[in-house]
This record gives C-alpha cells, structure tokens and sequence, in this order.
C-alpha cells in the first residue's frame, strides 16, 4: 500500500514538472518577461536591438513584452505574429542543429523571411552561432522550422 501510495506521489509531481516545463518553454522569458525586455517590434522598425520599457508593456499569451513607445506596442497588438520572434525566441542555431531550447542572446540577431530570429552566445562562442546560421541560412531555418514543429 505504501508503495502505491509514493508511486502516485512520484506520478503527480512528475506531472506538475512536465505542465510547468512546457508552459515556460514554448516562449524565453524571464520573470515572465519575452526577450529579456527587448522590444520585438525594434528590431523590424529600427533595425536595433533595444531594450523596452515597463510602462508600455503588453501581456500576449500570458507573457509580457516590452516596447520602447507606445507605437509600437499598438503596431505589436495589431500583428504580433509579425513581431513574435521565431522558435519562441529561442536560439534559431541550436534549434536547428540539436533541436533544443538555448536561451538566446537578443543583441545577436537577423531577420530571414520578415521573421526575428534570435541566437546564443558566451565567451567561448563569440558569435560563431550566429556566423553558422548566415553561412547556411535557407538549411537551418528549414532545419529550425521542421525541429520546432517536433518541439511543440
């Protein structure tokens, strides 16, 4: 009896980890915020990474995003899916290559096809993540786009 009774307990809270780890995972955030505040509408209008502003977030998805202006912010509302950076913001390199989620380093960046994708970095790499996805681009965004469909 006993035995059943931690077989369930081990059970439930597998469960509650795997619900948990899958809500936070189809989007990086942190503390709830996508793209460690860095506005998503920026990079198409500005062509900059830039870092947004609290008082002019909006909660999409149940996660916030952050906009340097208001404007942009009501250009997000009107078509986020055009905003909404590829893989969920993820690194579009380690997607493509070991279909995994690597928090992504949002200053480095492209737009391939009208869509953001972002990519990893640390010392070790110096950007080279980003390097190997311009190299073969049209390959690793059909590589990402078909992992990520596996992902989800």
């Amino acid at each position: 009896m006993r035995c059943n009774a931690l077989i369930f307990l081990v059970v439930v809270q597998l469960s509650f980890q795997s619900c948990d780890s899958i809500n936070k995972s189809s989007v990086f955030e942190v503390d709830n915020v996508a793209m460690g505040g860095y506005d998503p509408v920026a990079f198409v209008m500005d062509q900059e990474a830039l870092n947004g502003k609290q008082e002019n977030k909006v909660n999409y998805l149940g996660v916030d995003y952050y906009f340097i202006r208001p404007s942009y912010r009501d250009e997000f509302l009107r078509n986020p899916d055009k905003y909404i950076p590829a893989y969920g913001g993820y690194c579009g390199y380690n997607v493509a290559i070991n279909s995994k989620r690597v928090d992504p380093d949002p200053t480095l960046w492209i737009l391939q096809e009208g869509k953001l994708i972002l990519f990893s970095d640390d010392e070790a790499l110096n950007g080279k993540n980003k390097a190997a996805w311009v190299v073969k681009r049209h390959l690793m965004k059909q590589n990402a786009d078909s992992n990520w469909a596996s992902m989800n």
